[in-house]
């Protein structure tokens, strides 16, 4: 049982990578509120609860990218806060033109779960 906001954090980055959607969602709080970087492909303001988050982001993400992943390297955590310091990386399918970009995420942990 994870209480800990970082546990919860690096158990969604796990998830991710090893492809299991299943255990993504369930981190997902059914009020979570999601928003990407405005200037982020997939940008659409305030995506609220998981569905909303693997229709916009997490199906696009998968048709358009090869080998899309995201590596977290540095966690920053204050309380029920969390900020991952990561790397994307992947191939655009339309032009085979690879990525590698560093960002930030910026969490919000309430019990087990990613509220924001």
């Amino acid at each position: 049982m994870m209480t800990d906001p970082l546990a919860v954090v690096q158990e969604f980055y796990r998830a991710m990578a090893a492809g299991q959607i299943e255990r993504v969602v369930a981190l997902l709080s059914p009020d979570l509120q999601w928003e990407e970087a405005e200037r982020f492909p997939y940008y659409g303001g305030l995506w609220k609860g998981p569905q909303a988050v693997v229709d916009n982001l997490f199906i696009p993400l998968a048709r358009d990218w090869e080998g899309f992943s995201v590596t977290p390297h540095e966690f920053v955590c204050n309380d029920e806060h969390v900020v991952s310091f990561d790397l994307y990386n992947g191939k655009f399918r339309a032009t085979g033109l690879s990525i590698s970009a560093p960002f930030a995420h910026r969490w919000l942990v309430r019990g087990e779960r990613l509220v924001h």
